[in-house]
């Protein structure tokens, strides 16, 4: 096959979109598939993409104003234009890369959007819990944007995938016409398969995340306004990292020595794989977490809530424990965190998990197939 991928953000690679172009690229490319790669990002950091044998095009990062509600790059829309002559397919990665489909309508390639999560059931989500008008009225007229932007772009499309039935479903709820697949994330097993050096000499709970994501901010507040508290009433020895970049200030200023945040760290494995528990307190947001298949990747045992394992085959009591509340979180964690016999369970089943379902090689034959069904 030869395919054009199209993304925004290829790079960097503890981005959840980054991974998914990068891996499959790298799949793809080592079954002799051709591979070129579309984007405005840095030249020089794509240099990863050229290693793997991706032939790389580039455009300048102008955006010649904000189209609604995404920005657009005339010359990334020009570009695309003619390079996907001779192509096979063309997939456009993430939601705000859909508008470049009108780019291709007299292509004779399959175009794929790979919307990966539906921004109107994030937008849905924040909706339901936003707490002041502004935020209320914001997400309402966002929906209505979006809706138009599904209407107006939809129509260039073969298809377009999902990580997760859940935003597939709701998506084709809306947009019966189009035709959908959920393809999954995938993670790097050979990445958690390393050598590494405990960042701390103590023991700890880990949650880890960009904080500067409403869902990871939302996530770090609960863990440490919430449930950190109603751990410490049990068992008050336990200590909670959070590593992600941009920590807001409440968290760099918070005063209990038994929370830490890292700030930005250049690796978070040895930080995962040091860990005595994963905490995944999502409440918000969509789409597979790939903190869940990293933490199933270093076989480590996993507490989170219902939301954190959307999409997933996550099994309570089996390769996680799955609690929604602040009482039952903690109570979960204070139990994992004595019985050696649950932790070793918990994380040699969802390394299997991982194994099994979600390495980028089971991934990249879903996207083949549904080129070559096309």
């Amino acid at each position: 096959m030869n395919v054009l991928f199209v993304a925004k953000y290829p790079l960097p690679l503890r981005h959840g979109t980054a991974l998914r172009v990068y891996h499959l690229a790298r799949i793809l490319s080592e079954k002799k598939h051709k591979i070129s790669l579309l984007t405005d990002y840095d030249e020089d950091d794509t240099k990863k993409y050229e290693a793997l044998g991706v032939e790389v095009h580039h455009v300048s990062k102008r955006e010649n104003g904000h189209g609604k509600p995404y920005p657009h790059n005339r010359e990334l829309s020009l570009e695309l234009s003619g390079l996907c002559k001779g192509k096979d397919a063309a997939v456009l990665f993430g939601a705000e890369m859909l508008q470049y489909s009108s780019a291709l309508q007299s292509s004779k390639s399959t175009v794929i959007a790979d919307i990966i999560d539906d921004p109107i059931l994030a937008a849905w989500r924040r909706l339901k819990k936003a707490s002041t008008l502004r935020h209320l009225v914001w997400n309402i007229m966002l929906l209505f944007e979006l809706r138009k932007y599904e209407k107006r772009y939809l129509p260039f499309v073969d298809a377009c995938t999902f990580v997760t039935e859940v935003d597939a479903n709701n998506f084709y709820r809306r947009n019966k016409n189009t035709y959908i697949k959920t393809i999954p994330n995938g993670v790097d097993l050979d990445a958690w398969n390393i050598p590494f050096k405990r960042p701390y000499n103590f023991d700890y709970c880990i949650f880890a995340g960009n904080l500067s994501f409403v869902p990871n901010h939302t996530a770090a507040k609960f863990l440490v306004k919430k449930i950190a508290p109603a751990v410490w009433r049990e068992r008050p020895e336990i200590r909670f990292v959070i590593v992600g970049s941009n920590p807001p200030k409440w968290l760099k200023n918070y005063t209990d020595k038994r929370v830490i945040a890292t700030g930005f760290v250049e690796d978070v494995r040895p930080y995962v794989l040091g860990a005595r528990l994963v905490i995944i307190p999502m409440v918000t947001g969509t789409g597979i977490k790939n903190k869940l298949l990293e933490a199933w990747a270093a076989q480590k045992p996993v507490v989170a809530t219902p939301l954190a394992r959307q999409g997933l085959p996550a099994k309570d009591g089996q390769n996680i424990l799955i609690r929604k509340s602040e009482l039952e979180i903690s109570q979960a964690i204070c139990k994992a965190w004595t019985d050696d016999d649950l932790r070793k369970k918990l994380g040699e089943m969802g390394r299997i998990t991982v194994e099994t379902q979600f390495s980028w090689e089971e991934v990249s034959k879903k996207l083949e197939g549904l080129i070559h069904g096309l």
